[in-house]
Protein backbone atom coordinates (compact mmCIF):
# COMPACT_ATOMS: atom_id res chain seq x y z
CA UNK A 1 0.00 0.00 0.00
CA UNK A 2 2.69 2.61 0.91
CA UNK A 3 4.54 2.19 -2.47
CA UNK A 4 0.75 2.94 -4.34
CA UNK A 5 0.40 5.65 -1.97
CA UNK A 6 3.76 7.41 -2.91
CA UNK A 7 3.20 6.60 -6.45
CA UNK A 8 -0.05 8.91 -6.54
CA UNK A 9 2.42 11.65 -4.92
CA UNK A 10 1.48 11.16 -0.58
CA UNK A 11 4.13 11.45 1.39
CA UNK A 12 4.19 8.14 3.89
CA UNK A 13 3.82 9.51 7.22
CA UNK A 14 4.49 5.88 8.97
CA UNK A 15 3.82 1.95 8.65
CA UNK A 16 3.11 -0.26 11.46
CA UNK A 17 3.83 -4.09 11.19
CA UNK A 18 3.33 -7.26 13.29
CA UNK A 19 4.72 -6.25 16.83
CA UNK A 20 5.24 -2.80 15.69
CA UNK A 21 1.68 -2.33 15.29
CA UNK A 22 0.01 -2.15 19.29
CA UNK A 23 -2.07 0.32 20.31
CA UNK A 24 0.24 2.65 21.89
CA UNK A 25 2.23 2.84 18.74
CA UNK A 26 -1.39 3.61 16.65
CA UNK A 27 -2.01 6.58 18.67
CA UNK A 28 1.08 7.80 18.49
CA UNK A 29 1.04 8.33 14.62
CA UNK A 30 -1.99 9.73 14.71
CA UNK A 31 -0.69 12.04 17.23
CA UNK A 32 1.91 12.49 14.65
CA UNK A 33 -0.11 13.03 11.89
CA UNK A 34 -2.79 15.14 13.48
CA UNK A 35 0.55 17.72 14.46
CA UNK A 36 1.87 17.50 10.61
CA UNK A 37 -1.70 18.42 9.25
CA UNK A 38 -2.64 21.04 11.82
CA UNK A 39 -3.49 24.36 9.52
CA UNK A 40 -3.40 22.42 6.26
CA UNK A 41 -7.07 22.13 6.06
CA UNK A 42 -7.01 20.89 2.00
CA UNK A 43 -4.88 18.14 2.97
CA UNK A 44 -5.73 14.83 1.94
CA UNK A 45 -4.87 11.73 4.23
CA UNK A 46 -5.05 8.15 4.16
CA UNK A 47 -5.59 5.61 6.92
CA UNK A 48 -5.50 1.96 5.97
CA UNK A 49 -6.08 -0.62 8.35
CA UNK A 50 -5.98 -4.13 7.45
CA UNK A 51 -6.78 -6.19 10.85
CA UNK A 52 -9.42 -7.62 12.93
CA UNK A 53 -12.13 -5.68 14.78
CA UNK A 54 -14.44 -7.16 17.99
CA UNK A 55 -17.50 -5.73 19.95
CA UNK A 56 -16.91 -5.47 23.74
CA UNK A 57 -19.60 -6.56 25.62
CA UNK A 58 -22.40 -4.30 26.41
CA UNK A 59 -21.29 -1.92 24.10
CA UNK A 60 -22.43 0.31 20.86
CA UNK A 61 -19.01 0.76 19.22
CA UNK A 62 -16.30 -1.60 18.23
CA UNK A 63 -12.61 -1.82 18.82
CA UNK A 64 -9.52 -1.82 16.74
CA UNK A 65 -8.03 -5.25 17.54
CA UNK A 66 -4.10 -4.65 17.33
CA UNK A 67 -0.89 -6.81 17.59
CA UNK A 68 -0.98 -9.04 20.72
CA UNK A 69 -4.84 -7.99 21.31
CA UNK A 70 -6.42 -9.18 24.72
CA UNK A 71 -10.27 -9.79 24.19
CA UNK A 72 -10.32 -9.80 27.99
CA UNK A 73 -8.21 -6.36 27.92
CA UNK A 74 -9.55 -4.24 25.21
CA UNK A 75 -8.39 -1.34 26.82
CA UNK A 76 -4.77 -1.92 26.25
CA UNK A 77 -4.43 -3.91 23.48
CA UNK A 78 -7.16 -2.46 21.46
CA UNK A 79 -8.16 1.08 19.74
CA UNK A 80 -11.74 2.62 19.98
CA UNK A 81 -13.58 2.85 17.01
CA UNK A 82 -14.35 6.11 18.26
CA UNK A 83 -10.54 7.21 18.46
CA UNK A 84 -10.41 7.03 14.63
CA UNK A 85 -13.97 8.97 14.44
CA UNK A 86 -12.93 11.82 16.79
CA UNK A 87 -9.14 11.69 14.59
CA UNK A 88 -11.69 11.88 11.50
CA UNK A 89 -13.17 14.94 12.69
Amino acid sequence: MGKTLKAKGFEVLAELYDQDAQEKSIRKVLSKVKKKLRGKPKARFVFFLACHGVLGEDEEEGWICCHGCDQENLEGTCVRMRVLKDFAR
